[in-house]
């Protein structure tokens, strides 16, 4: 049975979300703060049972309102017999009587794409991903942003997207993923601003603003580390997520999503 999930029912599907991937319970409980809503939260029920779930949040994007398909996932035990298949379905139904303009996911595997492709998605942002070397050169660290930093990382985060799309933000934004990133998150210098996921052996910059050389440089500086990885938006480059029409049309400027969470 296909229904929206309940307060009564975070607890399950947070241990589903933690059995498929694995992520630290801290961190899940402070993605289903920013996400789960009764009204945007679809499970597959057996027998009273969660065994599939789906988050979707509705995201503005510039003046669009975009349906994020998030956290899809099933009981191994479970999987195989169409219930994710029978979820997405429901999900663009639910996306559409909500008035969503489009939908975007990001496949967890590359090898996922066109099993999407099957709902009508097709690629439609890209990142572009590489390594940075630490100089010997004495440079300045960056520090963890704080509450008063947000304004500056916002004003750097708009003049970086100009003519483009990318998903509004407002300071809650700012201060919940700082909250749900520590140790990591935002780190800010005099030239700019990145966001460092400290998750892996070798920290990642999944967003930079400002001159990049420099801010990996500081931030690296702040982290004692001899490199970075960075995983970054891109004009071109592989395939980050897909994206499909629900209420309007994809929209034609270019999507410049930075996700921080995927």
């Amino acid at each position: 049975m296909i229904a929206f999930a309940k307060e009564s029912d975070r607890t399950a599907c947070q241990a589903l979300f933690a059995q498929v991937f694995g992520d630290p319970l801290a961190y899940i409980e402070g993605v289903f703060d920013i996400f789960f809503k009764e009204a945007s939260c679809l499970v597959y029920k057996e027998e009273g049972q969660v065994v599939s779930m789906v988050l979707l949040p509705s995201l503005g994007i510039g003046p669009y309102r975009a349906g994020y398909i998030y956290g899809a996932c099933t009981l191994s035990s479970f999987r195989g017999g169409g219930r994710m298949s029978r979820l997405m379905e429901a999900a663009l139904v639910t996306m559409e009587k909500r008035g969503d303009d489009f939908a975007f996911l990001v496949p967890a595997e590359e090898g996922l794409i066109s099993y999407y492709a099957r709902f009508g998605f097709s690629p439609g942002f890209y990142q572009t991903e590489g390594k940075v070397l630490r100089k010997k050169a004495e440079i300045s660290p960056a520090k963890r942003a704080k509450q008063a930093d947000f304004a500056k990382i916002h004003n750097i985060y708009q003049q970086e997207n100009k003519g483009f799309l990318s998903i509004n933000r407002d300071p809650a934004f700012y201060e919940s993923y700082q909250t749900l990133s520590a140790p990591d998150g935002f780190y800010v210098c005099p030239d700019g601003y990145a966001y460092v996921d400290g998750s892996g052996k070798v920290p990642v910059l999944r967003e930079v603003g400002g001159d990049f050389e420099k801010v990996a440089f500081a931030v690296m500086a702040a982290l004692n580390v001899p490199a970075l990885q960075f995983r970054l938006p891109a004009e071109e480059g592989f395939v980050f997520g897909c994206v499909r029409p629900v209420c309007g049309q994809v929209p034609k400027v270019p999507l410049r999503f930075s996700l921080l969470w995927d």
